[in-house]
């Protein structure tokens, strides 16, 4: 891949240039900028790299690209846009398929061969456009992953004004300990529910290993795992689930309910519902009180 300001830096000439686009030994991928032949266009990698060259020296892949390339997001299909950010008082023409930004403030990183916007910088951008039930899944991605540290989120001086609100609210779920969008979302309907709170990602020894639970009410010996498919689909899966909830169950005493994200995400009332009454439940068990305030209710109190 290349452009026509690299083959006339190299001695090509305009006419040589014209003839290998007429013969098909290059083809124009975007004003300026030939790749040869067998190269996939519809590649998203390939996407990236057509859309940078074309913007010029400096610019940078940014918002949902980025965050593909920084494995925070699926990669965008072929009718997607792919979008650049390019330094203030450069213009470019338009490009089918290709969204540029101009910013004053340019940083970049290398990351798969290609210009990308930093992790923080790119989460920013998504900001400003998606709702929080979108933002919060690339932002927990990029904390699971450790690309970026929940206080280091807090400190995003180029965000603006109109996404203070959406992004205060992501960063105080990645605070709380959510490592992915669903937990998160769980965590925020607890929170509006006015349910007692969990604690997040908790490391927890059953006395056969250290495991990980995804939402943890110790004083009621209960456990709540959301289960994504990323990781809890297959045969392998379910024995591994099984494992893990009889250990915490036998070398904690831990109760484990299991809900899946897509219970949380399109059922969360629900979900909600049914962790208040194992609540309840797990107060009568244990003989110890479950006190919480609805929203629009008076406080309620469980004396089991």
């Amino acid at each position: 891949m290349v452009t026509r300001g690299i083959l006339r830096n190299s001695g090509v000439t305009r006419g040589q240039i014209d003839r290998l686009l007429r013969n098909g030994s290059l083809r124009a991928a975007a004003p300026s900028v030939y790749t040869t032949p067998g190269v996939d266009l519809s590649d998203p990698g390939v996407r990236c790299r057509v859309a940078t060259l074309h913007a010029g020296p400096g610019a940078t892949v940014s918002h949902e690209s980025a965050a593909w390339i920084w494995g925070l997001l699926p990669a965008p299909r072929p009718t997607q846009t792919i979008h650049v950010s390019l330094p203030v008082g450069r213009n470019r023409a338009a490009v089918p398929g290709v969204a540029l930004h101009h910013r004053r403030r340019m940083v970049e990183q290398i990351r798969a061969g290609l210009p990308v916007r930093p992790v923080r910088d790119t989460l920013v951008d998504l900001a400003a456009h998606l709702p929080v039930a979108e933002l919060r899944y690339p932002v927990m991605a990029a904390v699971r992953e450790r690309l970026v540290e929940p206080d280091d989120l807090a400190r995003a001086p180029d965000l603006p004004r109109r996404s203070s609100a959406r992004w205060r609210a992501v960063v105080q779920e990645a605070r709380a300990g959510a490592w992915s969008g669903a937990e998160a979302t769980y965590w925020r309907g607890l929170v509006d529910s006015r349910l007692p709170l969990p604690s997040l990602n908790v490391q927890v020894d059953t006395g056969e290993g250290l495991v990980i639970v995804d939402a943890l009410w110790p004083q009621y010996r209960l456990a709540v795992e959301v289960d994504g498919a990323r990781f809890h689909t297959g045969m392998d899966a379910f024995q591994r689930d099984r494992v893990k909830d009889w250990g915490l169950y036998v070398g904690e005493g831990l109760v484990t309910l299991r809900v899946t994200a897509a219970q949380v995400r399109n059922r969360l009332p629900w979900v909600l519902d049914r962790t208040e009454q194992a609540l309840i439940q797990r107060c009568h068990d244990l003989g110890v009180v479950l006190k919480y305030r609805r929203p629009g209710s008076i406080p309620q109190e469980f004396r089991c």
